[in-house]
């Protein structure tokens, strides 16, 4: 396809939620023609030229923008529209999604949109937000889930009529070139990400409690509170980051550690996960939602989502220096064949077929 055929419309308005992913989507969108609308409050730069939006940061701008510049944006839909964009692309939720899905299919513009969970988490599921983000998926014309989980669950809960497809997730490389890792005698151990209920976190903190503190240097919990735990475990043996990580410290504390571990009780997939992958770091992680289609059985050490069995899949990866070796080369395979390239190439053919 030339030109016009080639244009594409893309709406990138959350300031922290799946930006890694929706960036890097981005970066690999070959070939086409992309008009980019960006989150001026974003946490992370954009990764292409793009048109910075004045969103939110609080319920009075989400009202007086929702008023004042939304308006703005649907008129620049028009008018990308006569310059011959027939397609929009929504890679992230954001509540003014649902809007612009509804003025693109007034204008004749077909709409994908990647969902990320579809059915909201413990610990952040708020009513509203899931009708806002149920409308979103009703109104798509292609949808892209990461994991057959989510598609299921979705389809289960929400129903929908447009087409779904698999995309899985690429690997998020925060590192560059991942470290040649080795076992200590004490292991640094990482949970990375948002402390949220449905994340397992506490259950963690248990576990490691559980652990003979010569057995490991020390427990790292990084990420934005959204739940406040009710045990903060022993300081000197727990570190506690608790605020929204930049891409400097992501790179150090996935270079500073030895075992990552995803505690959650339910999840849809995970970006961390991938992460993990990228930083060809050995895993301990739960077997729940969609997480066992991001890794092959014997490519983590896989678990039930309570504390009793979190420690004893902590306890023996760090007894088993072969073990945690196998894991480390294992994800370095793993790490050159799940590329952005390809999940990009398989939305270009969706959005453009």
């Amino acid at each position: 396809m030339k030109g016009e055929d080639r244009q594409l419309l893309v709406f990138v308005l959350s300031r922290s939620g799946c930006l890694a992913y929706a960036h890097q989507m981005i970066r690999h969108l070959q070939g086409a023609e992309l008009l980019v609308f960006c989150s001026a409050y974003a946490l992370a730069p954009p990764p292409a030229p793009c048109q910075k939006v004045i969103t939110y940061r609080s319920s009075f701008e989400f009202i007086l923008n929702t008023l004042r510049v939304l308006p703005a944006i649907l008129l620049q839909v028009r008018h990308a529209k006569k310059q011959g964009f027939r397609r929009a692309y929504f890679p992230v939720f954001h509540p003014w999604n649902l809007f612009l899905q509804l003025w693109c299919r007034a204008l004749g513009i077909r709409s994908v949109v990647t969902v990320h969970d579809g059915i909201l988490h413990a610990g952040e599921n708020h009513p509203l937000l899931q009708w806002w983000e149920s409308a979103c998926i009703r109104r798509a014309d292609e949808l892209i889930f990461l994991s057959r989980y989510v598609e299921a669950n979705t389809r289960r809960r929400i129903g929908f009529s447009g087409q779904a497809h698999i995309i899985l997730h690429g690997v998020l490389e925060s590192v560059g070139a991942p470290p040649l890792r080795q076992l200590p005698a004490r292991p640094r151990i990482l949970f990375l990400g948002r402390i949220v209920r449905y994340k397992g976190v506490e259950r963690l903190v248990e576990a490691v409690e559980g652990l003979p503190g010569n057995s490991y240097a020390h427990l790292t919990i990084a990420g934005m509170v959204v739940n406040r735990p009710a045990h903060w475990g022993n300081p000197e043996k727990i570190r506690w980051i608790t605020h929204w990580l930049s891409g400097t410290e992501m790179t150090e504390l996935l270079t500073g550690h030895d075992i990552l571990v995803l505690p959650y009780v339910e999840a849809s997939q995970s970006g961390v996960l991938s992460l993990g992958i990228g930083a060809a770091m050995p895993m301990v992680i739960t077997r729940v939602g969609g997480m066992t289609e991001q890794l092959e059985e014997e490519e983590a050490v896989w678990v039930a989502p309570s504390a009793k069995s979190i420690r004893e899949g902590i306890r023996q990866l760090i007894s088993e220096p072969e073990r945690y070796e196998y894991l480390h080369q294992s994800l370095l395979r793993r790490r050159e064949v799940s590329g952005w390239q390809e999940s990009a190439n398989s939305l270009l053919a969706v959005i453009f077929r």
